[in-house]
């Protein structure tokens, strides 16, 4: 049995994201704190999505292991899906890890609504008119901790 089928409704795709431990949870919180972030997430809310897919695919979670790194790969600003006048401050990432399962997912039939997968970490959703360049990069190491699904559901 696959995960979605464990839901009523229409199953209309698959997300799945990766989630960080509780310590790089608290450290991204007080580091977007210190840059002075503004609407930064609070800690719990941080994750990078590795697949939002709006065909099921029968996703297996894997738990990243200690040769799942991912390193700073600068800072950028993506607009809002919320609403068109926001941006979004993102933290971008380089992970072989993120792009394997990536790859994985456009294997097994994934769809992707954008030119190419860029990990990243959200640190808020509205930042308004914010200057990325003055943005130092994150003296502490990132620690995925698990994989999460859960299936894109029509009414």
């Amino acid at each position: 049995m696959h995960y979605y089928e464990l839901f009523e409704g229409v199953v209309n795709g698959t997300y799945v994201s990766v989630r960080y431990d509780s310590e790089t949870n608290q450290r991204l919180a007080d580091f977007a704190n210190e840059l002075s972030v503004p609407n930064a997430l609070p800690p719990g809310k941080y994750h990078t999505t590795i697949v939002y897919s709006r065909r099921p695919i029968p996703w297996i979670l894997a738990i990243p292991g200690d040769d799942a790194r991912m390193e700073f790969a600068g800072w950028d600003l993506f607009p809002s899906h919320r609403k068109a006048d926001e941006q979004c401050l993102v933290m971008l990432l380089k992970s072989d890890y993120l792009q394997s399962r990536f790859n994985l997912a456009m294997d097994m039939g994934a769809t992707f609504d954008f030119p190419v997968y860029t990990p990243h970490i959200t640190i808020s959703y509205d930042v308004g008119d914010f200057d990325t360049e003055k943005l130092s990069p994150p003296s502490f190491e990132l620690k995925m901790s698990h994989e999460q699904a859960e299936p894109l559901m029509g009414y």
